[in-house]
């Protein structure tokens, strides 16, 4: 059902772009260049990707976690803006008992947790369009393009094993601006390299990892 959705909004929005880029545009956000702060849920669509395997084969699922998010953006032209982000995100859960094994290991019910820090850089091509009902308010939408590479850190049974990764992203975003403040869905269709991890130094790439993103953010 996710997937239908992620299908049904990508092509709905070349056509909305085009409408408010008709419509009248305003030159830049409340707050055009400054420092934001974020949390939200951070969801990976796993199925069929290698990190879905990788994680089943732990008898884990991770596909959802909160995420924290810092970043800088500055508004280039009245439609474009490049910047750069921090964002780190962590699940955590217990495995079920004698379906957690990797060669028989069973985790013996023991917490796990999978954390991976991220910084990133962007390029966001949007349009706004005011919401005249509330002063300050503006609704956008575009694509944002990024480039990152960090740190997963994968713990399991009391140990913690940390390898590198990169990813390659383009999102379609959503985003409601009322002052300082935003709340943007973005819908991520991201390519991702993984080193090996884990007892059985198991790594990946490049692979499609379709990711869901709600942010609640504070501007300054």
């Amino acid at each position: 059902m996710l997937r239908s959705i992620i299908i049904a909004l990508t092509l709905a929005l070349p056509g909305a772009m085009a409408t408010h880029a008709r419509a009248e545009q305003v030159g830049a956000e409340p707050y055009p260049n400054g420092i934001g702060v974020g949390v939200g849920p951070h969801i990976f669509l796993l199925e069929d990707t290698p990190l879905g395997e990788l994680l089943q084969g732990y008898g884990l699922g991770f596909t959802t976690g909160p995420a924290f998010t810092l970043s800088y953006d500055r508004r280039m032209l009245p439609w474009l803006s490049v910047g750069g982000t921090l964002a780190f995100r962590y699940s955590e859960e217990r495995p079920t008992k004698g379906t957690a094994g990797i060669r028989g290991l069973d985790s013996g019910g023991s917490e796990a947790g999978l954390y991976m820090l991220t910084p990133r850089v962007f390029g966001r091509a949007s349009f706004y369009t005011p919401d005249n009902g509330i002063d300050g308010a503006a609704l956008e939408m575009g694509v944002e393009l990024s480039l990152g590479a960090g740190a997963t850190l994968l713990g399991w049974r009391g140990v913690t094993d940390a390898a590198a990764h990169f990813e390659l992203g383009a999102a379609l975003l959503w985003s409601v601006h009322i002052g300082c403040w935003a709340a943007t869905l973005r819908i991520i269709h991201q390519v991702m390299w993984q080193e090996g991890i884990g007892p059985l130094d198991v790594g990946f790439g490049p692979s499609w990892m379709p990711t869901i993103d709600l942010r609640l953010e504070k501007r300054w």
